[in-house]
């Protein structure tokens, strides 16, 4: 009697857990995806542990995204929920559900079942090659070697740095002002674009050394200008 008593009290507790119209996968229906994918012949026993396993995975699922639209202060459910609650189960996440276009769908049956699918246009691979513009392929990697320097001289060639004209050289040997000109002047701009920006609060002042002149004799002058000359 006690025996008959607990199992009939553990029926009675589990009816009243499982509500009457509680949402479930049939067994026909794993049957049919089974067959979709080339399993053929599923035992009925095997399918309904395959559809209490399903129904369990969908119910997690829906929890994770339940979570998401309760972090998003939301009461409805969003497709992008979805996907991110197979994210976090490290699921690859649905496709096409996102989109805000309207998704004709089309209606067909057959044999007792009925089936909605979305229409396949056929694309020609020829006209989609030819339509779009593909890149051009990179360049490989290449190593190459070039002269810096032949004896003494650098050859003029793109890797090097292009040569000062002999005009430039001749007046920075031969007039030792022209380089300071161009320094004081290079500094002179430099000063003019810190001293625009008034944002700054504190700017650091350089007090760059002049050059100093020498006088030189005429004799010493024409001596100097012969070995520059020389040398360039």
């Amino acid at each position: 009697m006690s025996q008959k008593k607990s199992a009939a009290g553990k029926n009675a507790a589990s009816a009243v857990n499982t509500p009457p119209n509680a949402s479930h996968f049939g067994v026909e229906s794993m049957k049919m995806i089974g067959e979709s994918i080339g399993i053929n012949n599923l035992s009925d026993d095997a399918a309904r542990v395959i559809a209490e396993d399903v129904l369990y995975r969908v119910k997690l699922i829906i929890q994770e995204a339940e979570k998401f639209a309760g972090h998003a202060k939301r009461r409805k459910l969003f497709s992008k929920d979805i996907d991110e609650s197979l994210k976090v189960k490290n699921i690859e996440p649905l496709y096409g559900v996102t989109s805000e276009e309207h998704i004709p769908f089309r209606f067909a049956s057959g044999g007792g079942r009925e089936l909605y699918f979305i229409e396949e246009k056929e694309l020609d691979l020829g006209e989609v090659i030819t339509s779009t513009s593909l890149p051009k392929l990179p360049q490989e990697v290449a190593l190459k070697a070039h002269w810096l320097s032949i004896e003494g001289v650098q050859p003029a060639i793109p890797e090097n740095p292009p040569p000062v004209e002999k005009d430039l050289q001749r007046k920075d040997s031969v007039d030792p002002a022209f380089a300071l000109k161009n320094n004081i002047i290079d500094a002179s701009k430099i000063g003019a674009m810190s001293g625009g920006d008034k944002r700054k609060k504190h700017v650091e002042m350089v007090r760059v050394k002049q050059y100093a002149t020498h006088e030189l004799s005429v004799e010493q002058q024409l001596y100097y200008k012969e070995i520059t000359e020389a040398c360039v």
